[in-house]
């Protein structure tokens, strides 16, 4: 039985709200100070493949007139390779740039790509208490900004920031819910009403796509614990086997193995018969 945390349906809400240009420039101006109107923008969907999994930036813009992008990547835990997809992901955006613009490199023109920033929205349980990292990329660094976006860190925000807003109290309603012992889809379903009743993210998601959207955003979450689980028991498999092999090679007896590692005595004999 697992139990559903709300990590994947953060993402998966932060991925539907930000995708909209009136919404990623709010998150954009809370987290640089600097207004932009969002018809100067154009939306970036990116995906790679990580380990086999796919796994999708949250959320990117581009100026339209070249000089700036902007990848925002959702987090509600610590990931120790934040440097690397962002770097892969800003890469995926300028060949994109590069394609639609008819710039190739082998051009003897110098090319100026646009200015990079990288922004981190945390929505984790821990304490926030970072801001501004130097992330080393191979002998160059890049500035990543951590920004809190937690219900309690936007309680005086502007209302000229309704959608960023609106996003944290669905979070915080959602999880509020799950305290009480809704499931998750009947948990997302009165999260995502309540938030409309309060104001908020009425212009994002209609009624009609309300339960909809909390089916899809709870199977969502399901499928990543899955295979998180997969992920760890293949772990502890390997782990195991990887006990048995040193323990073979100190001439431990196959049935000592067996008990020590709780693997079976025809794959401790396979292992045998491999080393």
């Amino acid at each position: 039985m697992f139990k559903i945390s709300p990590r994947q349906i953060k993402s998966n809400a932060f991925s539907h709200i930000f995708q909209i240009p009136e919404a990623i420039v709010e998150l954009y101006e809370y987290a640089s100070g600097i207004k932009i109107d969002p018809r100067e923008i154009k939306i970036n969907l990116l995906e790679n493949g990580i380990l086999g999994n796919t796994i999708y930036n949250d959320a990117s813009f581009i100026k339209k007139d070249g000089t700036l992008v902007c990848l925002f990547e959702h987090q509600s835990s610590d990931s120790a390779n934040m440097h690397l997809r962002m770097l892969k992901y800003y890469l995926e955006v300028l060949e994109e740039y590069l394609k639609e613009k008819g710039i190739s490199l082998l051009n003897s023109n110098y090319v100026n790509p646009p200015k990079v920033e990288f922004y981190v929205p945390y929505n984790g349980k821990a304490k926030f208490n970072r801001e501004l990292e130097n992330l080393d990329l191979g002998g160059f660094s890049v500035k990543v900004k951590f920004v809190d976006i937690k219900l309690e860190a936007l309680k005086d925000i502007s209302e000229d920031k309704k959608n960023l807003k609106g996003y944290a109290i669905l979070i915080h309603e959602n999880e509020e819910n799950r305290r009480k012992g809704m499931s998750p889809e009947e948990s997302l379903v009165t999260a995502l009403k309540t938030t409309k009743e309060k104001g908020y993210l009425n212009n994002i998601i209609s009624d009609n796509e309300i339960k909809s959207l909390a089916k899809t955003w709870s199977r969502d979450e399901l499928r990543f614990l899955q295979g998180e689980e997969a992920g760890i028991l293949k772990g502890i498999a390997q782990e195991k086997l990887s006990l048995a092999k040193n323990l073979l090679s100190e001439n431990m007896s196959n049935e000592l193995i067996a008990k020590v590692t709780g693997l079976g005595l025809e794959e401790i004999q396979k292992l045998q018969e491999e080393m």
